[in-house]
């Protein structure tokens, strides 16, 4: 039994502290049972969740054993990050029961879902516009655009895992002026499908930016859904200026809200079984990226 004490402060940057401890040299799980310890946590952000939940999934597909040890007491203050995920409705699905009788999602949150790739439309238009239409306080009409960038990313896991689902959480945070999508899974990654299909002499950071170069595919019939990441790129960094997070096998791209810097290519230090995709919208400049509304006029 290993037992894996979750960072203080819980962000998409400090996942690293954590996979060192569970993956070993060949990408496999160290060990055959895992303890997740919450009992340090202080904080935790939607890329942490979602990462999390994908960790999770990642280790029982490969037959591990996941238990969770909370602290002796929660919930007793502000914000505190348990109740959090028990509001998110994390623990519901890890432990297959809430910590409290009735927990309630937040108005701000869209809890924690795993999606079926072929629900993945149903999903987008059934849970995601609504709720980001009264967080915005748009007509749902107007969020194509960007369901349509939820949408390739969702052709994305498809496209480089064999489960084909993948882990959804979204948080609004108004004092901030942004909307954090993250979408995780546990396939073999972008980056190594890219090296498997293309070249396999890339690094996992330079297959991450080719996979944002527009047109690029490693797809022998494209289908017809649009133009992959590029998409989600134009969209949301350069249009909204907001910013967009890759995190594949050992390459990072990533860039920072309201920067005029494009996207930055990194090497981690550790290795992420799968993908992790984080949007961050710009509320304030949320107009560049809604489509305009539809006038009917009506003639007798």
């Amino acid at each position: 039994m290993t037992t894996v004490y979750l960072p203080t402060r819980f962000k998409r940057t400090t996942i690293n502290f954590i996979l060192e401890d569970i993956i070993n040299e060949d990408l496999h799980p160290k060990s055959d049972e895992f303890t997740f310890d919450f009992s340090r946590l202080t904080f935790i952000e939607p890329a942490a969740i979602t990462l999390l939940s994908n960790l999770f999934e990642w280790l029982l597909h490969n037959d591990v054993k996941v238990y969770i040890d909370l602290p002796d007491k929660y919930g007793d203050k502000p914000n505190c990050p348990i109740k959090f995920l028990d509001d998110s409705l994390f623990f519901k699905e890890y432990l297959e029961k809430p910590l409290y009788e009735d927990p309630h999602p937040r108005v701000t949150t869209l809890p924690l879902t795993k999606v079926h790739y072929t629900n993945s439309q149903q999903w987008i238009d059934n849970n995601f516009k609504p709720w980001l239409a009264r967080r915005l306080d748009v007509h749902v009409s107007r969020l194509d655009t960007i369901s349509m960038c939820i949408g390739e990313v969702f052709n994305n896991i498809v496209d480089h895992t064999d489960t084909e689902i993948g882990s959804v959480f979204a948080q609004h945070y108004p004092q901030t002026d942004c909307i954090k999508i993250c979408v995780a899974d546990f396939g073999i990654g972008i980056a190594k499908n890219i090296q498997e299909k293309y070249d396999a002499n890339l690094t996992d950071r330079e297959a991450l930016i080719l996979s944002i170069k527009e047109g690029f595919t490693t797809q022998d019939t494209p289908r017809n859904r649009g133009a992959g990441l590029a998409t989600l790129v134009k969209n949301i960094v350069t249009q909204n200026k907001g910013a967009v997070c890759i995190m594949s096998n050992s390459g990072i791209l990533s860039n920072k809200i309201h920067s005029e810097a494009g996207i930055i290519a990194t090497d981690s230090y550790s290795y992420y079984p799968g993908t992790f995709i984080e949007i961050v919208l710009n509320t304030t400049n949320i107009e560049q990226i809604l489509d305009h509304e539809e006038e009917f006029e009506w003639e007798f």
